[in-house]
This record gives C-alpha cells, structure tokens and sequence, in this order.
C-alpha cells in the first residue's frame, strides 16, 4: 500500500484540487494523510469537509509540541503512515488518475528496491498546459552521480521510497531548514546503502509552479543565504567521504568538483568568506585531475577577488 503524505498550510483554494486528483486513482491500495500545519484560512474545514465519509484519507492537525513547517509536518505524517511504500506530495500539486497504477509494479517486481526516482512536469495554470519535464538521467550515470552533477532532479515529487527504508534512517525531514529542505533530504537518504531504479516514462506527477511572497522575501535575507550554504556544505562532505569509502568513479568526483566551484562562487556572490574558505579546503580532499584542479583553484582565486565587490554590492541591499 502507498501512503500519501500532504503537509498543508493555507491552502484552502489549491487543496482540493490535489485531493481530487488522489481520489482518482484507479488502484485502491493507498491511503492518503492530510497534515495541516495550523493553518489561519479555511484549509482545515474544506478538506475535512471534502473526506467526510472515506476511510483512505486521514486528516491531523500538526501537534504543537512539533515545530512548525513542511519538515515536521512530514515527519508526523510518516510516523502516522500505514503503507508499504511513501510518497510525499505538496498540497498544490496534482497526480494523474494511473500515477500508482503505473509505478507500484516495478516494486512488485523488485521487492528490494528502495526507491525509484520518477519524472515530473510543471504547470502553472492547467495540468493540460505543461511547459517542463524533469530531466531524464543519462544512462552512462548512476542516480547519485546523475543528481550530483544536476543532471536528475532531486526534488521531493521525484521519489517514491520503501518505508522500511526511511524507517532505518537516523532521521528523515530536518526540521531547522528554511529552505532546500528536499534538497538535503533527497542526498542524505541516497547517500546510505540504498537500492534505486530511475523511471524516465510515463510522467505521472504535476507540479504547480509559482512564486510566493514568502520565498522570495526569504530569499533576501543573509541568515537564508548562511543556511544554505551550510546545507551545500554538509552534502557535499558527505558526498566526498562516501566517494572515498567507496572509491566511486571519476565522474562523480568531477561532479564534486564542478559543485565546490560552483559553491565557492556562490559563497563568494552572497559575500561569505567564511564558506568560500572552506569549500576550497573541502576540495583539497578530492583526487581530482590536474585539469581539474586548476580550474577550481582559479575560480577560488577568482572568487576572492570579486569578494569585497559582491560584500558591498550585498551589504548596500542591492
């Protein structure tokens, strides 16, 4: 059985639409858990209002004991899930009528995979007006390699996984993230010992895109910027002690390399010298090529001389 966790908050105009489109699901075993982070708008009576009567869909308010945001609401609806399998879904977005009919027989198949990395395609009015699909991941790559090198999503609507799986994980969602949370999330899990297939056709998940005032007034702040890039920061190291345990290939060490330049960038246009110091220290432990090398020692160099123009440009509030 899959169980569908929905954290909602205030979306008392979007979330019926999603529920629908669970209910249209033409396989019966799933069963769906609706989280309301607290909601301040209606969201809670119209979905309780819209279940009234059917068993497969759960409805909690999140606890206050629990912190607020999507993380905890994710994490309660895990601990509340009764399903073989887990598929975390946002509470705008849409699933075709055959989304588990069409990917619950490859775990059928291959009773030991973990997870399988789907595809998705955006909207922003009309699942009938898509403009984007996920990309495909290259044959030559593993699934890791294919998402360290930005070449597979890792978003959360990308994943279906085992929930025994999760289960032996130290933790799921981290709560203290503000943002990029699937962004660790998705890395951390794929990171342990894990068994994956990544499924390129159909695509079955429809993923609402627009901006909200939220995102992007947080987006601005400094704490936001020092968050993420901490965030990169442990994924990355992470990625680069599991590449040496395992003597992984040479393309996923490119990929780290490509993504410490990438960082220290980064670090070096949100005027954190604390972070392009320690990315660059982090990439003296990657056996990369000469070539290679010299690239990311240029872009350090690079990145601190543009250091003190992007501090003022940043400290200005431009």
């Amino acid at each position: 059985m899959l169980s569908i966790i929905v954290p909602v908050y205030n979306r008392e105009n979007l979330v019926g639409e999603t529920i629908e489109s669970i209910r249209s699901q033409n396989r019966t075993d799933w069963e769906c858990l609706l989280i309301d982070d607290q909601s301040s708008d209606n969201s809670f009576e119209k979905m309780k209002d819209q279940i009234r009567g059917e068993d497969r869909f759960r409805l909690f308010r999140r606890p206050f004991d629990y912190p607020r945001g999507v993380s905890s609401c994710r994490n309660f609806g895990f601990e509340q899930s009764c399903g073989d399998y887990i598929f975390f879904c946002d509470s705008d977005d849409l699933l075709d009528s055959t989304f588990w009919n069409a990917y619950a027989p490859h775990f059928e198949e291959d009773p030991q995979l973990d997870y399988l990395n789907i595809r998705f395609a955006r909207f922003c009015d009309s699942p009938s007006r898509l403009y984007r699909k996920s990309p495909v991941k290259p044959t030559d790559l593993s699934i890791l390699e294919a998402i360290a090198g930005r070449k597979l999503s890792h978003a959360t609507a990308s994943f279906i996984w085992k929930k025994e799986y999760l289960a032996s994980q130290a933790f799921l969602w981290d709560t203290e993230l503000i943002c990029g949370e699937d962004r660790e999330f998705s890395f951390r899990m794929l990171s342990g010992n894990s068994v994956g297939k990544a499924i390129s056709e159909p695509v079955l998940y429809y993923y609402r895109k627009h901006e909200t005032e939220t995102r992007t007034t947080v987006r601005k702040s400094r704490g936001w910027q020092k968050q993420m890039l901490g965030m990169e920061y442990r994924i990355v190291s992470s990625m680069i002690r599991q590449a040496k345990e395992k003597e992984e290939s040479s393309k996923l060490i490119d990929f780290l390399g490509d993504n410490l330049r990438r960082l220290m960038k980064k670090s070096s246009r949100w005027g954190n010298h604390e972070f392009l110091l320690r990315f660059f220290e982090l990439s003296k432990e990657l056996s990369l090529s000469p070539y290679a090398k010299r690239k990311l020692d240029r872009s350090f160099y690079v990145s601190q001389c543009f250091l003190p123009f992007w501090s003022f440009w940043t400290q200005s509030g431009k």
